[in-house]
């Protein structure tokens, strides 16, 4: 992304909050009647959820059933600090944000081996959890009952609006920060980390992403706008009671994501405005006019699966395909390295100590040994080619060596590091990157957005930074575009960068997995059959690719069937059969090996 693209996006975020104010100060001002300031309210609210279930449900991929919870929690919360505690309630709605976030950690650590349905029944599971405790808990919540709350005033404001109209401009003022709040996350290295994991869990930990922490850290702040919409709506019903957190609220936030386009920012929007206003339009189809709303809502849902946001004419508020223009002046890459951290000096020849080694590296699964007793080291600026015919062990060995599988007995040391603990992401912020034996690429996205993603650890960000994002934050944003730039250019996709990773050929579907590696910074590199399915002359590029890394002092182990590139690149060679090493060394004393001969050809067959 270039300089003028972070200007614009600046001016658009300041033209936003403008507008933000202008509608919350605006709107209340045009002196609508209560009925219909009430249906602005709802309709906010439900904009506020569903943004909150949004973060989870559209970026994040995993489905909630219980938002409810978050809801009616906040709801309960700022109520009873304000009638015990006597806290303020506007300060009590802010303060509603804390459990929710709480909640919303709590749940992301809870189900951290879980997903798909099973994580929808668990956050399911605490809403009910949530509703029979507030239900039971008479002396406190005053059970099915529920707690009437007086109106909450603020003295200030009361001489210049009426009530109904500062607490319709808190709420349009409190969902429009929230939106553009979420925009800024969107465009950060935090918000690219959430797509990451919607897209590829294995692929995210593999370029650094830690998926727990983003996953935790996403469902808390889903929690907190959803705990702050919740305490938003009790001026408007004065009762808060168990029907708070039933599954009829947590349905109606999944409806709205749905309705107005998961995955949007505009989506929860439009599909809050149509829940609050469509169901009171057809009021005069009486006991019909939730049956109406169904078999509208069906159709919609039928005919734009995307939601009623695929009929905008902007694709900005959508994450997809895209990619800014690229520099002008493109730096010649030819000379430079892939990207600045990788400098080594040209033509070095392996040297020194190891930096990656394993040693005695065992993998049972039950009575079948997968992998055993397999060692092997590797230098800086060194090819290391792991070789076997199918079944010898050599995916395992590449997804014990990179954190994705534990090994059984055996030890995995990173320059001089015992590693074989750490998990994937850990190894990759120490310089360890891989790519998959299955083209493993983000598939919606865009080809430079594949490569941004994966440049992660480059120059890392806080939370606040990315909403604040300061001169500082657009300088380093600039330094990864230029990062993402430089690896388009050195694997040959520069007129491919934007369009969807999925829409690339083969071959160059595995070029941009090694591009997503190398964005990583690494010092040593797994490959994974990288040259599977490519034609002649992708296989010859990628060939003087990787002679042109080891140049730059990358350590590489090169896992391949391709025998003649095996032979022609690789220093040393390392021959599995059957899950056992049968012989290491170099390519021409490999080549005469007899076990190899067998393994690969035959009993009394040469190569």
């Amino acid at each position: 992304m270039t300089s003028l693209s972070f200007l614009k996006d600046k001016r658009l975020d300041w033209l936003w909050l403008a507008a933000i104010c202008v509608v919350a100060a605006g709107v209340p001002a045009l002196g609508f009647s209560n009925y219909i300031s009430g249906l602005i309210v709802l309709g906010a609210v439900y904009a506020l959820l569903g943004l909150s279930l949004n973060l989870v449900f559209g970026y994040l991929g995993f489905t909630s059933f219980g938002h409810a919870a978050f809801f009616g929690l906040g709801a309960y919360f700022a109520t009873l600090i304000n009638v015990y505690l006597g806290v303020n309630f506007w300060l009590a709605v802010a303060l509603s944000a804390i459990p929710g976030m709480l909640l919303g950690a709590l749940i992301g650590f809870a189900s951290l081996r879980i997903g798909g349905a099973y994580f929808a029944i668990a956050t399911m599971t605490a809403a009910e959890i949530l509703r029979l405790l507030a239900e039971n808990w008479v002396d406190l919540t005053r059970g099915p009952m529920g707690m009437m709350m007086p109106r909450p005033t603020l003295a200030f404001l009361a001489p210049f609006a009426s009530f109904q109209q500062y607490y319709l401009a808190i709420v349009l003022l409190v969902t429009g920060l929230a939106y553009l709040a979420i925009k800024r996350l969107l465009r950060s290295p935090i918000g690219r980390s959430w797509i990451a994991v919607r897209e590829s869990l294995d692929l995210a930990e593999s370029v650094g992403i830690p998926t727990l922490r983003v996953r935790v850290q996403n469902l808390a702040l889903s929690g907190a706008l959803g705990g702050i919409a919740g305490a938003l709506i009790i001026p408007k019903i004065l009762i808060v009671t168990p029907n708070l957190l039933t599954p009829l609220y947590s349905a109606t936030a999944v409806l709205i994501v749905i309705l107005g386009g998961r995955g949007s920012l505009l989506g929860p929007i439009i599909g809050a405005v149509i829940f609050a206003w469509l169901p009171e339009v057809l009021r005069s189809a009486g006991e019909l006019r939730f049956a109406v709303f169904g078999v509208l809502l069906i159709v919609v849902v039928r005919l734009l699966p995307k939601g009623l946001v695929s009929l905008w004419p902007s694709k900005q508020e959508n994450v997809g395909p895209s990619a800014p223009e690229a520099p002008q002046a493109f730096p010649d890459i030819s000379s430079s390295p892939v990207s600045a951290p990788i400098a080594q000096s040209a033509g070095e020849a392996p040297s020194g100590p190891p930096v990656f080694a394993v040693s005695g590296l065992t993998k049972r699964y039950g009575a079948l040994v997968a992998l055993k007793d397999v060692s092997f080291s590797l230098r800086k600026g060194e090819i290391l080619g792991l070789m076997g015919p199918n079944g010898a062990g050599k995916s395992t060995c590449m997804s014990m060596a990179s954190g994705f599988v534990r090994p059984t007995s055996g030890s995995i040391s990173l320059f001089g590091k015992d590693v074989s603990a750490l998990p994937p992401h850990q190894l990759t912020e120490l310089g360890l990157a891989r790519t998959f034996q299955q083209t493993t690429i983000f598939g919606d996205l865009s080809v430079y957005d594949n490569i941004l993603i994966a440049v992660y650890n480059r120059r890392p960000v806080s939370f606040a930074a990315s909403l604040i994002q300061s001169a500082r934050f657009r300088a380093d944003e600039a330094a990864r575009a230029e990062i993402v730039w430089q690896l388009v250019a050195e694997v040959g996709l520069m007129e491919k960068a934007g369009s969807l990773a999925r829409s690339l050929a083969y071959g160059e579907q595995r070029l941009l997995s090694i591009a997503i590696a190398l964005a990583t910074d690494p010092k040593v590199l797994l490959l994974d059959e990288p040259a599977a399915g490519l034609n002649p002359v992708e296989a010859a590029t990628l060939t003087a690719l990787l002679r042109q890394l080891r140049q730059r002092g990358l350590a590489i182990v090169l896992v391949e069937h391709n025998v003649r590139m095996m032979m022609s690149v690789c220093d040393r060679l390392v021959v599995l059969h059957h899950g056992e090493q049968i012989t290491e060394g170099e390519p021409a004393v490999v080549r005469n090996h007899p076990l190899v001969n067998e393994a690969y050809f035959g009993v009394g067959q040469t190569q």
